[in-house]
């Protein structure tokens, strides 16, 4: 049950950075440095470019889900644990994009501060199962998934009502750094899909 979890949590790491397109890996900061704005303004029109990052990452998501979905529903492909756990890849996508928007705007230590909560939470959630004694899987993790989801959707929320919905295309020319980043996620986790490949095929 375990190998199961840490599993779904690694892919869904891995998809969660690969649906931020680059943005969580230093496009807002580049977006950021070369605005020519300042204060608020320059605050709002960087939120506008994290919009349309977050409106395509949430269709890639959605597509994602829904193979998730006929993986576990219709071709019985994934166990219930790993699927409940690649969900989490709708929180990891949505804290990224967030602590990367704090980052560019030079509050690393706000920015980590959120995510520091957010890996808290899952303590936290473990702590009440094991307080008002749960044992249903299907309640654990479903409420881990809705935790982490709902804390990162509410920071979302709260700056979307202080900058607006607007979205900014970013250029074009960073589509290299963006397959750069994902070349290096997925040779940083490329055991773990190697290892459930050979645990698949019985080697």
């Amino acid at each position: 049950m375990y190998g199961q979890y840490q599993y779904g949590v690694s892919v869904a790491t891995i998809i969660g950075l690969v649906a931020t397109l680059g943005a969580g890996g230093g496009l807002l900061s580049k977006y950021w440095g070369q605005s020519d704005y300042f204060g608020f303004k320059k605050k709002q029109r960087t939120f506008f470019v994290y919009n349309w990052f977050w409106n395509k990452g949430v269709v890639f998501l959605s597509l994602f889900s829904f193979c998730l979905f006929l993986l576990y529903f219709y071709f019985q492909f994934i166990s219930f644990i790993t699927f409940y756990t690649l969900l989490l890849s709708f929180a990891f996508f949505q804290i990224n994009l967030l602590v990367a928007f704090f980052i560019a705007q030079k509050k690393v230590i706000f920015g980590n501060a959120l995510q520091l909560i957010f890996q808290l939470l899952i303590f936290i959630w473990i702590g009440i199962i094991k307080l008002i004694d749960i044992k249903n899987a299907n309640i654990i993790f479903c409420g881990l998934v809705l935790l982490l989801i709902a804390y990162s959707f509410l920071i979302h929320c709260t700056q979307l009502k202080k900058y607006g919905l607007k979205k900014i295309t970013p250029s074009k020319d960073n589509i290299s750094f963006v397959l750069l980043q994902w070349g290096g996620i997925i040779c940083a986790y490329a055991d773990l899909i190697l290892l459930k490949y050979f645990l698949l095929i019985r080697i």
